[in-house]
């Protein structure tokens, strides 16, 4: 794998993405062979996965295949980190002062009116996908939104 799979972009993270630019499945990048290009990644860098583990990117984005943004953990802790909290008080500000209704900003960001509303009072956390979403329907970097 080389420069033309995947563009280097800043996504805020240490150091920046590895953005795959080609097949994807389920939100990740998705090799010719069918393998997750993420997983591919891992192990050319850093070997094979240890049983029970999975790669978790720690950058949140998932089609970033930088090794260096991967570390392997069990299931229950890659859905555990996969789930952030977002700053209800933050997100109740940048809505009002875009004058945005729930619904306006619900359909900027392609979610629900009930999940901007369990944002904004802290009865949910938001995946890294409707963070990022989010973020862009309010012009603000997707860190700005997290508790």
């Amino acid at each position: 794998m080389n420069g033309p799979d995947y563009a280097v972009i800043d996504m805020g993270h240490d150091t920046p993405c590895w953005i795959w630019t080609r097949g994807t499945h389920n939100g990740y990048g998705s090799t010719c062979s069918g393998e997750l290009a993420h997983r591919t990644f891992y192990e050319a860098a850093k070997g094979p996965i240890p049983d029970g583990m999975v790669p978790d990117h720690l950058c949140r984005h998932t089609l970033c295949v930088n090794p260096n943004h991967l570390e392997s953990v069990t299931s229950l802790e890659n859905l555990r980190r996969a789930r952030v909290e977002v700053n209800a008080e933050r997100l109740r500000a940048l809505r009002d002062s875009w004058v945005f209704s729930r619904a306006m900003l619900a359909d900027r960001a392609r979610v629900s009116k009930s999940t901007i509303y369990n944002l904004e009072h802290g009865k949910t956390r938001a995946n890294p996908s409707t963070l990022r979403r989010l973020a862009k329907a309010l012009s603000v970097e997707p860190s700005e939104l997290i508790a």
